[in-house]
């Protein structure tokens, strides 16, 4: 179909008359589009460069493409692009929000393992800050602390173990009960012991009363001597003397002067303080001073301690 046909069918239509049509048709042909397939091949800038009236081109394409102006590729792709960044930006907010939301910490009771047993959480909840690096701290320390209870000595397995309390009333127990001696049992001679075998049984029994005398005489003098009372501190070991110096009594009866503050977070050690052994520990951030050096365990912090002689 030639397109002075097409402008002729339109201008009929709208009652134009023969001269607007023939302008219109002329002006088609100087862009050599003779035929509607021409029209359908020009672009969006090719017919803002035709001289026609806004009417005459809007008809145009009108009769070209009755069901309307199909979407250009460029505009479909945009369109999903956008959509798959929409996408994209909901599932991170979707994630961000899961990672949230982790649910309540354990903090008492126990929990299954894979193989079926309950398990303890290592500190419950009122006992250990909520602080990270605390927690952390603690758990370090409570994988050390396993050791703490051991026997007095190898060679003696019936002596009882060290227990070491943080609690301020209840009592520190340092050292064991010795185990008591076995009794002494009279020494006799190889020649009392045949004696013995042959005499009657009047003199055997005779024999035994007289060891049994001499048995509980041995006993009331003895004892006494060899049981020995465990020292028993009651109250906290550490006291405040001054408003920047506590003392603070170890474990085997030692007295230390120190600073009251510890250096890391200036926390007072009269009430964060606690006694192990011969080392002062802060339980606010579980930092380790030795008695001995005063320095701490890491970050190279003392609390300058020193030795005095009464309490």
């Amino acid at each position: 179909m030639r397109t002075s046909t097409l402008v002729e069918q339109i201008g009929q239509d709208h009652k134009w008359s023969e001269q607007q049509i023939n302008q219109d048709i002329q002006t088609m042909e100087l862009n050599r589009l003779y035929y509607v397939s021409d029209l359908r091949e020009l672009s969006k800038s090719s017919w803002k460069a035709i001289e026609l009236l806004p009417i005459v081109k809007d008809l145009l394409r009108k009769a070209l493409n009755p069901d309307g102006p199909p979407l250009d590729k460029s505009n479909k792709k945009d369109k999903k692009d956008k959509e798959k960044k929409k996408q994209k930006k909901k599932e991170k907010k979707e994630k961000k929000r899961k990672m949230k939301n982790l649910g309540v910490p354990i903090t008492n009771g126990s929990f299954t393992l894979s193989d079926g047993r309950d398990e303890k959480p290592l500190f419950t909840e009122g006992v250990v800050s909520e602080d990270p690096e605390t927690i952390r701290n603690t758990i370090q320390n409570l994988k050390v602390d396993t050791t703490i209870e051991e026997p007095l000595s190898p060679t003696s397995p019936n002596g009882r173990k060290k227990s070491v309390s943080f609690s301020e009333l209840d009592p520190v127990t340092v050292g064991g009960t010795p185990p008591l001696p076995a009794t002494r049992q009279p020494m006799t001679n190889s020649s009392e012991s045949s004696t013995s075998s042959s005499s009657s049984s009047d003199s055997s029994s005779d024999s035994d009363c007289d060891d049994k005398k001499s048995k509980q005489q041995q006993q009331p003098t003895e004892q006494p001597t060899v049981q020995k009372k465990p020292k028993v501190f009651t109250g906290r070991p550490i006291k405040a003397v001054s408003s920047n110096r506590i003392r603070i009594q170890t474990n085997d009866g030692d007295v230390f002067e120190a600073d009251r503050f510890c250096p890391h977070k200036k926390v007072d050690l009269v009430s964060w303080g606690q006694v192990m052994g011969r080392s002062l520990i802060c339980t606010k951030h579980n930092w380790n001073f030795s008695l001995d050096t005063g320095y701490a365990a890491k970050g190279g912090k003392s609390i300058n301690p020193c030795k005095v002689n009464d309490w």
